[in-house]
């Protein structure tokens, strides 16, 4: 479920660990298991160490022969890495372009296990509500932004990189604002539209907004090449929007953790829990490396490297929550198997009733004289998400 959120990130890790954060060393090897006495004249130049059956590796074992010169190995100096080097820009380039394709592939099958879903939308089984937008946008919209990016990646001769990335970000910026809508619509539902708690994200998500904007018309594009590819030139002026985003969404988490926790119980309660929190928490999580790496601003290829998997994480884990909504409310009322037993309690996270708007999910017990009395009643607030059609049912929009 939520858990292969986190791959990704994690992966990206120890590769960019890997493959990026090299130092150069003045020893060719140093023994840590052993901190004993060398005799420097019998080793060559630069060699501070060795396994202790190497042949090189001759530790002093007379110890008083006034001819020898026993000293400690000195430790080995290190360099750090200069990130503005270009043969270190082309590596973390290149190391970009892999994360780019292996998020690509990821989402790709994302895309395609899900197109059902979608199929039953176009066939009409799921009626047309307006959120439906934000979903379709973002699931096709960064389709199509990853698609113009795998154009940039391979730029065989002088194209015009920076509509190439004006067209990318744009759609990508979208697909956020289309995330980050799908996320404050669950809040909402879930604070049973509190009007404190929706003018404060009201007032964030037109903050985050004009961010998005403002990084889509700022961002600057080069051809490299050597590497027949185009970059990023000044990705510093994403910082602001990623961190704008970064808030929006832990805020939103609050927000939930705050309401599901004041009204534990079972059934929906449970699917609301899973949906919102732990995806929220895997959709923060998959920010933070991508915001430390824009702190420490070590190149523009490092500050852009994990963004991609970080959009792709909040796109998955939003349309899903969305998906998983919409599913539990198509299935059928569950009934009790048999009414005439002793007693029997069941749990009707189906069985429903409306007041004013309010969603009420009631634990029943059913006896054998087949009268339901509610034991706990729960309300989890769900204005703007569910509507009553007068037959009983109540859909997801």
């Amino acid at each position: 479920m939520a858990l292969d959120c986190l791959l990704t990130p994690t992966f990206g890790l120890l590769v960019l660990l890997l493959d990026c954060a090299t130092g150069v060393t003045h020893c060719a090897m140093w023994p840590p298991r052993r901190a004993g006495l060398c005799d420097l004249s019998t080793l060559p130049a630069g060699y501070c160490g060795g396994d202790m059956h190497d042949t090189a590796y001759r530790p002093n074992q007379a110890g008083l022969t006034a001819d020898l010169s026993l000293a400690l190995c000195p430790p080995p100096t290190t360099t750090m890495v200069d990130w503005h080097d270009p043969v270190v820009i082309a590596r973390c380039a290149r190391l970009s372009i892999f994360f780019q394709d292996l998020c690509g592939g990821w989402y790709m099958w994302e895309f395609l296990i899900s197109l059902r879903f979608d199929w039953e939308h176009v066939t009409g089984k799921h009626p047309f509500r307006w959120p439906q937008i934000a979903y379709f946008g973002a699931r096709y919209l960064l389709m199509m932004s990853g698609l113009m990016a795998f154009r940039t990646s391979l730029a065989f001769g002088p194209v015009n990189c920076e509509a190439w990335y004006h067209g990318s970000y744009a759609l990508a910026h979208v697909c956020v604002a289309c995330g980050s809508l799908l996320l404050f619509l669950r809040v909402i539902a879930i604070s049973g539209r509190n009007k404190l708690v929706i003018a404060m994200l009201c007032a964030f998500y037109i903050v985050q907004l004009l961010a998005l904007i403002n990084a889509t018309v700022r961002i600057r594009a080069v051809y490299m090449p050597e590497l027949l590819m185009c970059g990023v030139a000044n990705s510093i002026v994403s910082r602001l929007n990623f961190f704008i985003s970064f808030g929006f969404d832990f805020v939103c988490l609050c927000i939930v953790f705050w309401y599901l926790f004041a009204a534990r119980g079972a059934g929906m309660w449970n699917l609301l829990f899973s949906q919102g929190v732990i995806y929220f928490i895997v959709v923060i999580s998959a920010y933070m490396i991508p915001a430390i790496l824009l702190i420490l601003n070590l190149n523009d290829f490092m500050n852009e490297m994990l963004k991609v998997p970080s959009v792709v994480i909040l796109i998955v884990c939003t349309t899903r929550m969305y998906r998983d909504l919409v599913v539990f409310y198509s299935r059928p009322p569950a009934a009790p198997e048999d009414l005439t037993a002793a007693s029997a309690t069941w749990n009707t996270a189906r069985t429903h009733a409306q007041s004013g708007g309010v969603l009420v999910i009631r634990t029943h017990e059913v006896t054998s004289s087949g009268s339901r009395r509610p034991d706990s009643e729960i309300e989890l607030a769900r204005k703007g998400l569910d509507y009553g059609d007068g037959d009983g049912h109540v859909h997801a929009i």
